[in-house]
């Protein structure tokens, strides 16, 4: 079966934007345009035994189709509110700005306890670092809110934040944090600090908390990982069958 997401849907990373089985004559027509990738996984045996090719959102932003390509375009800033937003952000004080306008740039950026989702960047021996793309299920800003201080909002994962562990005498230190993560994950956490306007202190300690959403390259084809329920250290790869190290949420195996 062929699902695709209209012009103007909005996506974050992950987002199926088109998905076509091989055996269906349109599939290998849709090219996948800016913001996109393409990655091939095993159709459902019970409906369509033929492998489907997937083309997935890589960036936050809106559909949009041109005749046979889909790509993915970033959401236009408004330069009227963030100039405005701007103003609000150096005076404090001002009592001549709309409160709802105020209101409504507060709740842009993460606040402690907050859930996020954060696509890693880059993995260090200590960290793990990332660009934060939702707050509690909803689109994350990434406008500017003052001069000078440009980009999205940042998070960090520490070692220690990553798992729950206790040293014994055969390992004194958790897991390094290459163990979990991969640069180009999806990962939901929830907030423990914030380190300066636009950095957040992340952990993914709690069951609901880990990568949600991780791919391989076989073959210059992306394939998406699977969870592994009852197991938050490893996900699958469907293609093969192999293991591949990721801290995940825990799924509970389906009671027979």
């Amino acid at each position: 079966m062929t699902v695709a997401v209209g012009t103007g849907k909005r996506v974050v990373p992950g987002d199926v934007v088109y998905s076509g089985s091989v055996s269906c004559g349109e599939w290998d027509r849709v090219v996948a345009g800016e913001g996109c990738c393409t990655r091939m996984v095993a159709g459902d045996s019970s409906v369509d035994p033929a492998e489907v090719r997937q083309i997935i959102s890589t960036r936050l932003g809106t559909v949009q189709w041109s005749e046979s390509i889909v790509s993915v375009q970033r959401a236009p800033k408004c330069r009227e509110e963030s100039a405005h937003v701007a103003l609000i952000a150096n005076d404090p004080h001002d009592i001549d700005v709309p409160a709802a306008l105020a209101r409504s740039t507060a709740v842009f950026g993460p606040r402690l306890g907050d859930t996020v989702h954060m696509r890693v960047v880059r993995v260090s021996r200590a960290f793990a670092y990332g660009e934060i793309i939702a707050v509690n299920g909803v689109w994350c800003s990434n406008s500017s809110v003052s001069v000078g201080l440009a980009g999205s909002f940042r998070g960090v994962v520490r070692v220690e934040d990553i798992r729950p562990f206790k040293p014994t005498k055969d390992q004194l230190t958790p897991p390094p944090p290459a163990t979990a993560f991969h640069a180009g994950d999806v990962v939901m956490a929830t907030v423990l600090s914030q380190s300066d306007v636009r950095q957040f202190q992340l952990s993914t300690l709690q069951e609901h908390c880990g990568v949600v959403e991780a791919s391989v390259v076989m073959d210059r084809v992306r394939v998406k990982l699977l969870h592994i329920p009852g197991r938050r250290d490893a996900m699958r790869n469907p293609a093969d069958g192999t293991v591949h190290y990721r801290w995940c949420p825990l799924i509970h195996p389906a009671a027979a």
